[in-house]
């Protein structure tokens, strides 16, 4: 039912605001007694009127023009205060045209908060670093495939499969490995379609790694990657460059990682051919596994010994993994950085800055993007709610949608647990966190979330029990240098689902297919179960 069905008035008139080029369009709502005239001002028709305005300012070309060409596109956003809505679905779940999903914000506005049709250029997930030195980081591309894992005890091989995603390693059994398909022959030609299908298919992959695999590394528990030097897994091994591993409490030490070029190729490297066959061949076995194999140093003191196919196999994969491990400690560190300034643009500076290990931070302080953090212009603020909600989150350009830490607990009155949880592919994949030597956390159990339902704030933390909640704030410094202050009733959500299987479905568009995916939902009268989350 539309807003003038129910006695209201839509605008005569739609104000859509550029922040970049500092200008506002105004498009008038075509009026029609059938009511039908407002659907014309949807989404496609509103980006396309206001580009063809603003092609005729001089700065279209050097703020707009370049950034579309390389593939970024115009769309439509509500902002509030610090809170930004995506326009982006034009269909419903049926299928049906949304022709009103811009005006639909509409009879949403409260008279309280200032509301504002923004036009912005979509943002994905940043994929370089600038440091302090004037350094650029891009991201690597990731690794994966077939390894021998040496256990340190009994020295025995086992056969898993390895695969990183978004600074994590995760390992499984080599009959849930889903590895890649093959490359397709050289001059064979691949249309828009196949291109799309095949990214597609990429990511289904990657989502049923995750759904299948025994558990994850985090890189920053990783201090170094080196080739191994003993028969023997060490048990515990000695810092690289000498003195004690750094504790893991210190966000600052906690991204150094260790590059020892002790890697160089030699002759006896190339001549191994891979394999049993190459074993055979060797004259001294001990000494060619020794060449195949390469550790994960982590901070504990411990170390992992991984053997792969070759030497030169073993090469790649230790420059591989140092080029993810040294860029993913530091994105971690740059995103809690940001995420800590958009918290004081809105709500103040959680702790005051203070002088750490001889380095005064109001001096000298941290930059993101060649910008100091203690002054940044009102605009910074504004891009960062944007780049925080990018469009990777909506459009699924990566197999892990989000991914955090969290606490939570099955019931009222259970314990809450330390978990990291991804979203991915419509599943929620927990993993549990505990104090191990092998930094290896186990995978626990996935959430299906179809016919689920989240709720947070006021609700949430209603449902709780009193001694559960906390009205107060209370100022909190985490690992990675995260600081938050925020009430129990900001970080509380709850979300209420059935069991359903974990599987991701193929794709398909048969009504058959539509009819049995209908059939798997359960009636209301079904049992349900509740999971209860507190953020960080």
């Amino acid at each position: 039912m539309s807003r003038r069905e129910l006695g209201g008035e839509v605008p005569s008139f739609v104000e859509v605001q550029c922040p970049e080029l500092g200008t506002r369009v105004r498009l008038d709502v075509p009026e029609a007694e059938d009511g039908q005239g407002c659907r014309v001002m949807n989404r496609k028709e509103i980006v396309e009127a206001c580009r063809e305005s603003l092609e005729r300012l001089r700065s279209w070309e050097n703020l707009y023009a370049d950034e579309i060409r390389r593939g970024r596109r115009l769309e439509l956003c509500w902002r509030t205060g610090p809170n930004v809505e995506w326009i982006w679905r034009d269909e419903d779940i049926d299928g049906k045209q949304r022709d009103w999903n811009v005006l639909y914000y509409v009879g949403f506005r409260q008279p309280q908060q200032v509301n504002h049709l923004e036009l912005r250029l979509t943002r994905h997930s940043p994929t370089e670093l600038h440091l302090r030195d004037g350094t650029q980081l891009r991201e690597p591309p990731a690794v994966e495939g077939y390894l021998w894992r040496i256990k340190p005890k009994s020295q025995t091989r086992t056969l898993i499969y390895v695969s990183t995603h978004d600074g994590n390693i995760f390992t499984m059994s080599p009959t849930h490995s889903h590895p890649p398909s093959p490359p397709e022959p050289p001059g064979s030609l691949r249309t828009d379609t196949d291109e799309e299908s095949r990214i597609a298919g990429e990511l289904r992959r990657g989502a049923h790694q995750m759904l299948t695999c025994d558990g994850y590394i985090d890189m920053r528990s990783i201090r170094a990657i080196r080739r191994a030097k003993h028969d023997v897994v060490p048990v515990a091994v000695t810092p690289i460059g000498g003195g004690n591993i750094p504790g893991t409490n210190d966000s600052k030490r906690h991204v150094e990682f260790d590059i020892v070029d002790d890697e160089n190729q030699t002759p006896s490297d190339a001549e191994d051919v891979g394999g049993v066959a190459g074993m055979n061949s060797a004259t001294d076995k001990t000494k060619l596994r020794l060449k195949r194999s390469f550790e994960l140093v982590l901070r504990n003191g411990h170390a992992v010994r991984f053997e792969a196919h070759s030497a030169m196999v073993a090469l790649d994969w230790i420059a591989k993994l140092r080029s993810l491990c040294g860029y993913w400690s530091r994105r971690h560190l740059v995103d809690a950085e940001e995420e800590m300034r958009l918290i004081e643009t809105v709500r103040g500076v959680v702790t005051p800055k203070h002088k750490h290990e001889g380095v005064d931070e109001i001096t000298d302080p941290p930059r993101i993007g060649g910008m100091t953090t203690l002054q940044l212009p009102s605009k910074y603020a504004d891009d960062s709610r944007v780049d925080f909600w990018n469009w990777c989150i909506l459009e699924g350009c990566r197999p892990i949608i989000k991914a955090g830490r969290l606490y939570q607990k099955k019931g009222l009155h259970k314990h809450y647990k330390h978990v990291l949880v991804i979203l991915t592919h419509g599943h929620l994949i927990r993993f549990h966190l505990k104090s191990t030597k092998s930094a290896h956390h186990h995978r626990s159990r996935s959430i299906n979330l179809i016919d689920s339902y989240t709720y947070s704030g006021q609700l949430a933390v209603a449902t709780l029990p009193k001694e559960d909640t906390s009205s107060e704030p209370t100022a909190r410094r985490y690992q990675d240098g995260l600081e938050a202050n925020d009430t129990d009733e900001d970080v509380t959500f709850i979300i209420w689902y059935r069991p359903h299987s974990s599987q991701i479905s193929q794709p398909s568009t048969t009504e058959d297919s539509a009819a049995e995916y209908s059939a798997k939902i359960r009636p209301l009268s079904g049992k349900h179960k509740m999971l209860i989350c507190k953020a960080r």
